[in-house]
């Protein structure tokens, strides 16, 4: 048996993920106020959803509180977000 449970590595992940994403959107948000541009704007909008996902999947770690078809549809839908605005900021000139 190993030290640490699925429970345990799923939470820390999950909270990393989290603390992740958000040094992530601050960093964004610094860049864009001295450049103000839309490719880094998307950027910091893609990083604040990946860190509003993370807060939602911990907090359903914790206490379950949506079904889980609704929980995965809200994570699909903001991965999708997640994943047009990466994609625009790339094709954006």
């Amino acid at each position: 048996m190993s030290l640490l449970s699925f429970a345990t590595v799923q939470n820390f992940v999950a909270a990393w993920v989290t603390v992740v994403a958000f040094v992530l959107f601050i960093i964004s948000v610094l860049a864009f106020r001295k450049k103000r541009s839309g490719r880094i704007a998307m950027v910091c909008i893609a990083f604040l959803l990946f860190f509003i996902q993370g807060i939602i999947l911990t907090y359903e770690l914790f206490s379950p509180v949506f079904a889980l078809p609704v929980f995965f549809t809200a994570v699909g839908l903001i991965d999708i977000a997640i994943l047009l605005l990466i994609f625009g900021a790339t094709l954006k000139r």
